[in-house]
């Protein structure tokens, strides 16, 4: 067995790597096999990214780094939103993020394959996403943006009460971005419901709905009406629903609520 091991081990590491295409998958197989990745954002018009791609990624010393981590490659051009939330400003653009999707470093413009290796390398040696947003709230205690991000980070590990914590911090600071804002306050609503309080979660989507008149409406309708369902709340719960029912377009969100809404009216 250990001989075969390693010769599996040995020809592997002559085969070549396989780059992603897609950052769902990527975030997926990173959880998977506990690693961190390597985003390469490129444009069709950028000459050094055709330079990283044919030049320096193929290097032996980075083909085997690279080992250590789930690259995978996008054109930076089809995925706007990637863009806007890593604040990319250049490219070629390398970003190294953890298997939740944190940013831990990032290389702007075309480095040495010695320069990429090196800077891989102090990626793997660095403490976990958790102590690393911990370390910049330390630092800067109001900084919504690495709140959200610790909110996201505690809720895709179940560790839902921390981030309903840090999401609320964010939803209460009046300097959160507005996106950061509005997402932090739905998802609170989420992650009450997740849990069972069902008074928290209306109260939450009852927040959403003042606030956010031209949001989800269907969805926050819809948690509220069945939060108001479990509370015992008979008449608020029909009036919710009956509004979720004439947002909901999808045939199978509205046989949903309509279920829902004939065991309110028994």
């Amino acid at each position: 067995m250990f001989l075969l091991m390693s010769f599996f081990s040995t020809v592997s590491l002559f085969a070549e790597i396989k780059w992603e295409t897609s950052i769902l998958k990527a975030l997926k197989l990173a959880k998977q096999q506990k690693k961190a990745i390597v985003l390469d954002l490129y444009t069709d018009w950028c000459g050094y990214c055709k330079v990283l791609k044919k030049k320096v990624f193929p290097k032996a010393k980075v083909q085997q780094q690279l080992r250590h981590f789930i690259p995978v490659r996008l054109n930076a051009d089809e995925f706007p939103n990637l863009v806007a939330h890593y604040q990319v400003t250049g490219y070629p653009s390398i970003l190294l993020l953890d298997p939740y999707g944190v940013l831990l470093d990032r290389i702007t413009g075309l480095p040495s394959a010695s320069a990429l290796v090196r800077r891989m390398g102090k990626v793997l040696q660095k403490k976990d996403s958790e102590q690393i947003l911990l370390g910049r709230l330390q630092k800067n205690p109001h900084n919504t943006k690495t709140q959200f991000e610790l909110a996201i980070l505690y809720y895709q590990q179940k560790k839902r009460q921390k981030a309903l914590h840090h999401f609320q911090k964010v939803v209460k600071n009046p300097d959160s971005q507005k996106k950061h804002r509005h997402d932090a306050l739905f998802n609170s609503g989420i992650i009450a419901f997740e849990s069972k309080k069902y008074q928290q979660s209306a109260n939450f989507w009852s927040q959403y709905l003042q606030d956010y008149r031209s949001g989800d409406l269907l969805s926050a309708y819809y948690y509220r009406g069945y939060c108001f369902t479990r509370l015992g709340f008979a008449k608020k719960a029909r009036k919710d629903l009956q509004k979720a029912l004439t947002l909901a377009e999808d045939k199978q969100d509205r046989k949903g609520i309509e279920r829902l809404l004939q065991k309110v009216e028994k």
